[in-house]
């Protein structure tokens, strides 16, 4: 039988190698041995990003979630669309159109204007200063509203949905308040607005990406009977599926929160 002959570099003689039927055993064995390390190291990879995008989606959906939770908490009633005029360019077209809850879906919340955080125990509400003076009786005036709206928009060119946050407040908020008080609020816009129109000052918050699903239901006070529109109800369920794709994984995760609103008699 041939054999595969090597030579020694000191002494120059001819030793016996591997024999020809012997590589042809060994190489398919180094082959698949080299194949499965490679495979196993490339799906760990694999695992590992598929799993960090997972535990990524489901953070920022549960922050998003959290974040709806406070505002509706924080919220005198659930609207169907804005409860006054919108200011451009805060309108659902980035100009003057209201919102509307059926539209997209969007969620719409009449939440009390505040000196302070509203998630801080030192918050007050911020009352207009008519009828009554400013003092001991401007409790008896209207507080000033805003409206938080969470709303969707989907990139013709990506096709990806985004949900969005904006904080509509009066183009007056800030002469109609008790002895000059302006709201912790601030108006946001759409990013290129802000710094160009000046009633713009800070950004729509942007939750999150690759939107799948955005459904809002409405209940009365029982929790378990479906109101007919958004101002009957006392608690909103709102559910968010987040999709997307990693490591040539497709990945999906689905949360819901159901959220009680402010009662107004303790609004403060």
């Amino acid at each position: 039988m041939p054999h595969i002959l090597t030579y020694r570099k000191k002494t120059g003689k001819k030793v016996n190698g591997f024999t020809i039927v012997e590589m042809l055993i060994i190489a398919p064995i180094v082959i698949l041995v080299i194949g499965t390390f490679i495979y196993t190291v490339v799906k760990m990879t694999g695992d590992v990003m598929a799993t960090r995008a997972a535990n990524t989606l489901t953070y920022d959906m549960q922050d998003s979630l959290n974040r709806i939770e406070q505002d509706v908490t924080l919220s005198k009633e659930f609207l169907s669309t804005n409860s006054f005029t919108v200011p451009s360019p805060q309108g659902s077209d980035n100009n003057l159109t209201k919102f509307v809850a059926t539209s997209g879906p969007t969620l719409i919340l009449n939440t009390y204007a505040t000196k302070d955080n509203p998630m801080s125990s030192d918050r007050t509400l911020i009352y207009t200063s008519t009828p009554n003076p400013c003092g001991p009786l401007e409790t008896k005036n209207y507080p000033i509203m805003t409206n938080t709206v969470y709303f969707t928009t989907t990139n013709v060119s990506t096709n990806i949905t985004t949900m969005w946050r904006r904080v509509i407040i009066p183009s007056d908020y800030s002469s109609i308040g008790c002895n000059g008080a302006q709201p912790w609020q601030r108006p946001s816009c759409l990013s290129s607005k802000v710094g160009v129109i000046a009633f713009c000052k800070v950004q729509d918050i942007k939750l999150l990406d690759n939107i799948s699903t955005f459904s809002i239901a409405y209940y009365k006070k029982d929790q378990v009977t479906i109101a007919s529109t958004p101002s009957e109800a006392d608690t909103v369920k709102v559910t968010i599926t987040v999709s997307t794709k990693s490591a040539g994984r497709d990945i999906s995760q689905t949360g819901t929160v159901r959220a009680i609103k402010l009662n107004s008699s303790t609004a403060q």
